[in-house]
């Protein structure tokens, strides 16, 4: 599997669609403590035995879904602190790229002097330049 740079479109749509997940579960518990207050008011009106085991039931079963929702909530909270860093380091690498010259830049930079050139009785071919290369005032050698 070839690794590639995380695309923070897909955090961002992972942020959505769990904040829309948690609005539509959040949107339960009023019904719910409805339903559950509506079903202990039947159980206490009536004889039947066997509806107060089934409201302690579901009232744990309540709870538990609070505290999913709890735990939902924290996991939506770290999820838009990861996109935070995510974002702060995307825009650390593009400042980097900016920042950071390339080599070939750099050598472009760098120049020989230029010696005039002398034409000799003994050879035709024009000077070799000196071994060393100067640098361009202004500009730092890397």
């Amino acid at each position: 599997m070839v690794h590639r740079a995380p695309d923070s479109r897909l955090l961002t749509n992972l942020i959505t669609h769990e904040k829309e997940y948690a609005k539509h579960f959040a949107a339960l518990f009023p019904l719910s403590h409805a339903a559950l207050a509506s079903l202990s008011a039947y159980a206490a009106a009536s004889p039947a035995q066997p509806i107060p085991p089934v409201i302690d039931i579901l009232a744990s079963a309540d709870d538990a879904l609070q505290r999913y929702a709890h735990a939902l909530d924290t996991w939506r909270e770290q999820l838009v602190a990861l996109k935070g860093l995510e974002d702060d380091l995307a825009a650390v690498l593009r400042d980097r790229d900016i920042l950071c010259v390339p080599s070939s830049v750099l050598l472009s930079l760098v120049s020989y002097p230029t010696l005039p050139y002398v034409a000799s009785p003994v050879s035709s071919k024009p000077p070799s330049p000196p071994a060393t290369p100067t640098v361009r005032p202004g500009w730092a050698h890397p």
